[in-house]
């Protein structure tokens, strides 16, 4: 395998390493957004409605509150989304790059969840979601 050859393949290698972590990092964050919406749910009570609109509501609150944290996740990782890809294609992206990518991303999520989580008796006290 001649050396050109193996550079390039050393890039695509980190390029597919840059999209995996960024990726897996999205999914893992959506997963705890809705670990806390599904307590924020079974927290909040459940109001006596008719079954067939009461499940209709919740299926489709779930799925807007999905739509609500992917946009947040998204917002979270658009540095990283911008910034990784550039840097595994010209060779920079190394262990260094990506322990600075995990302390941006855990210190943004973490503020994140913490209104998150804020939410919860914020609206049991004053029947509305913090703004």
């Amino acid at each position: 395998m001649s050396e050109e050859n193996k550079l390039n393949s050393k890039q695509k290698s980190k390029f597919r390493g840059a999209i995996t972590y960024l990726l897996s990092s999205f999914l893992l964050i959506l997963l705890f957004f809705s670990v806390f919406r599904i307590f924020f749910f079974f927290t909040n009570g459940i109001v006596e409605v008719s079954v067939k609109s009461f499940y209709l509501g919740i299926i489709e609150g779930f799925f807007l509150g999905i739509y609500f944290d992917a946009f947040i996740v998204c917002s979270i990782l658009a540095l990283p989304v911008i910034v990784l890809p550039v840097l595994a294609v010209f060779n920079i992206f190394n262990k260094t790059v990506v322990k600075l990518t995990n302390i941006y991303v855990i210190i943004c999520s973490f503020f994140a969840f913490a209104v998150t989580v804020a939410n919860i008796p914020y609206y049991q006290y004053f029947d509305k979601h913090i703004e």
